[in-house]
């Protein structure tokens, strides 16, 4: 259980700077904060650039986060959690566990790279969890041969093995997708920003997006752009036609004159789709008298046909985690779902998880493992009487093998 008291928080968070070492957190924390500051002076900026740059480790993220809550905190004279601080606390928690362990040295190193820290994090967090039952872990050793993660030794002195997969489990075809939509949209506000054309452009396409699609795409968008008309896209939705290819289903709407403030809190629009990538972008000011403003606003949305496979995407890191088992069993795997990614069709989506991976235990294959554990953690902010508040719920689900080659006394394995 993570208590969320004041005092458990900075003490989990200090568990954490003992791992990682004080002296390098605050090295990465001058340098992020350096970053920033050249960014504001950048003329670049303007041109969104910003978007497109590389976010920093997440544990430096979130030690940032923490002064500005801190900060926070004392200046409203309330306590209000948010998603950096119940997850750097849920590190520090798992860390005060696991770090006295044998082998937990390992970790150290991974926790301080960005493209091992949620790995690692979830190893601890995997660790700790059995800690707490009294069991036995051991972090076992990277060496020649693929090995697991975990060796776990329960009350009852029997033996399993476990694996940790934790990634955001984005097939090819998913990253072939995104990196399409994303160098659009990098190309439309590189357009769009620096020129003031203020619009909102929606793409639906009826097939996989190929990349010698954004040019003639792009050129459409602009020329549509110049005969469009301003209207208020809050009170309708944006009226859409196919680009001359018939692949896109393109709405283009201009939203104001360029340098025109807009007396409003934020940018927005109604579409009876759900879009699988968004961007909203505009300059924004609050008044002596506290009214807010925008202006120059620019929101782009992307739709493809057929679904992402973020759900079948779970094969890819399953496949991968048997091979670090023993062959010999008892074998557990733990995947962890990137937080609120399956949020919009939560229970198809672990249901359909979980069909998958019952068919990869059946028949005579893959009989090391014993179980599969899925995981993810939903956040989801809240508001009562005007407090704020953080609604969080760890989700898993859990699928066993009939017939296991080994097996693992007592039964309880997550």
């Amino acid at each position: 259980m993570i208590n969320l008291d004041i005092n458990s928080i900075f003490q989990n968070i200090r568990e954490v700077t003992l791992v990682v070492g004080e002296s390098w957190l605050l090295k990465k924390i001058k340098e992020e904060e350096e970053k920033n500051k050249k960014r504001k002076k950048s003329v670049s900026n303007r041109k969104h650039s910003y978007l497109y740059e590389a976010s920093p480790h997440p544990l430096i993220q979130w030690a940032m986060d923490v002064e500005k809550w801190r900060e926070s905190c004392l200046k409203s004279g309330r306590f209000e959690i948010n998603e950096s601080i119940f997850k750097y606390s849920i590190l520090g928690k798992s860390l005060s566990k696991a770090r006295h362990k044998k082998g937990f040295d390992k970790l150290k190193s991974r926790l301080k790279m960005k493209s091992e820290f949620y790995s690692a994090a979830f190893e601890a967090e995997v660790a700790a969890s059995y800690i707490e039952r009294g069991w036995c872990v051991e972090f076992i050793e990277e060496g020649g041969e693929r090995s697991p993660d975990l060796r776990v030794t329960k009350e009852n002195e029997s033996v399993f093995w476990v694996e940790c997969k934790c990634r955001d489990i984005m097939t090819e075809r998913d990253q072939k997708i995104d990196s399409i939509w994303k160098e659009l949209e990098s190309s439309l506000l590189r357009n769009m920003g620096p020129n003031k054309i203020n619009g909102a452009v929606f793409i639906k396409s009826s097939s996989d997006p190929l990349r010698t699609d954004i040019e003639p795409l792009k050129n459409y968008i602009f020329q549509q752009l110049e005969i469009s008309k301003i209207e208020d896209t809050d009170s309708k939705e944006i009226k859409s036609t196919f680009d001359p290819t018939g692949k896109y289903h393109v709405g283009i709407q201009r939203l104001s004159e360029s340098d025109v403030e807009i007396e409003s809190s934020g940018i927005g629009f109604n579409s009876s789709d759900k879009f699988d990538k968004v961007c909203m972008v505009a300059e924004m000011k609050v008044d002596d008298n506290s009214k807010s403003y925008v202006r120059n606003p620019i929101m782009l949305a992307f739709k493809n046909a057929a679904p992402p496979d973020r759900v079948t995407g779970v094969i890819h890191a399953f496949k991968s985690a048997v091979g670090q088992l023993p062959e010999s069993g008892p074998g557990v795997i733990w995947i962890r779902i990137h937080d609120n990614s399956w949020n919009k069709d939560l229970q198809n989506s672990f249901s359909k998880a979980q069909e998958i991976i019952r068919a990869e235990l059946s028949g005579i294959h893959n009989r090391r493992v014993n179980a599969v554990i899925l995981m993810t953690r939903m956040f989801e902010e809240l508001e009562n009487n005007g407090n704020k508040g953080l609604g969080y719920r760890p989700l898993i689900a859990i699928v066993e093998r009939d017939n296991p080659r080994s097996v693992i006394n007592g039964h309880m394995i997550a």
